[in-house]
């Protein structure tokens, strides 16, 4: 078992950011580099060592990479119910109290369809660590409850209702 905040050293915004801004830019020069070679121009570092003719097409269906980074909402928060995704599982539950077996616990539910206010959940480090719970992450209500914000905001999702694309 890792040691709480184990991630802090290696995970931070700054760290993220930086690693989306070298991605970002090694694509935009290994386009310019190819650009010029499905055309037959000469222009690019990569010109004419690569032979269209030998680049394979992918194994999979996929043809994209969308990377989609939105501060305070999980994949499940917006595409949880999405149909044909692997979103929320079915009978998905997060205790109140998760080192009481006997807990009560917060179901999934659409955000507006209850007394839920919308707010800026607690980011700190110390809420995630919390959230986390030592690897068992059971406490995403419970660390919420404890910054004074009701923690059944972690649970909450949007449906195409909402989110008409």
């Amino acid at each position: 078992m890792m040691a709480p905040g184990w991630w802090k050293k290696s995970v931070s915004r700054r760290n993220v950011l930086r690693g989306a801004a070298a991605g970002a830019i090694t694509a935009a020069l290994s386009r310019e580099g190819l650009r010029g070679t499905s055309a037959g121009a000469s222009q690019g570092p990569l010109a004419g060592k690569l032979d269209a003719s030998r680049v394979s097409s992918t194994r999979t269906p996929i043809e994209h990479l969308v990377v989609l980074m939105q501060e305070n909402h999980t994949f499940d928060n917006y595409f949880g119910r999405y149909p044909g995704v692997d979103g929320i599982p079915v009978g998905a539950a997060m205790p109140v109290d998760p080192s009481s077996e006997r807990s009560a616990v917060v179901e999934p539910f659409r955000l507006g369809d209850n007394d839920v206010q919308m707010d800026d959940p607690d980011h700190s480090s110390t809420t995630h660590a919390k959230q986390l719970n030592l690897g068992q992450m059971n406490g995403f209500v419970s660390a919420l409850n404890e910054r004074d914000q009701d923690g059944r905001l972690a649970m909450g999702y949007y449906d195409e209702t909402d989110l008409p694309y």
